[in-house]
């Protein structure tokens, strides 16, 4: 028999999230004291045709109201590094 236990987490629905200056909408689970800023889930990048290359650091993602994909390069390890020397 297998138990499912399903916790009731605040939610936010129709966030607009702004990546590479194009909106997308998103509902978005509150996760308390974890400390992070956003995560989008597997229904989310598969309805947006998110592709994730973690060897070179790039996402390519669809355009939110069309077909055509763009890619935005992630900051290496390096990156944040030297951003958060600088703060």
């Amino acid at each position: 028999m297998l138990l499912v236990i399903k916790f009731l987490l605040p939610m936010v629905r129709n966030v607009h999230l702004s990546i590479e200056g194009r909106n997308y909408l998103a509902d978005l689970v509150i996760l308390p004291g974890l400390g992070i800023d956003v995560i989008l889930g597997m229904n989310w990048m598969s309805g947006h045709g998110v592709l994730i290359d973690t060897s070179t650091m790039v996402i390519m993602l669809r355009e939110p109201d069309c077909k055509e994909a763009f890619l935005v390069q992630l900051p290496r390890d390096d990156d944040i590094r030297h951003a958060a020397n600088a703060i």
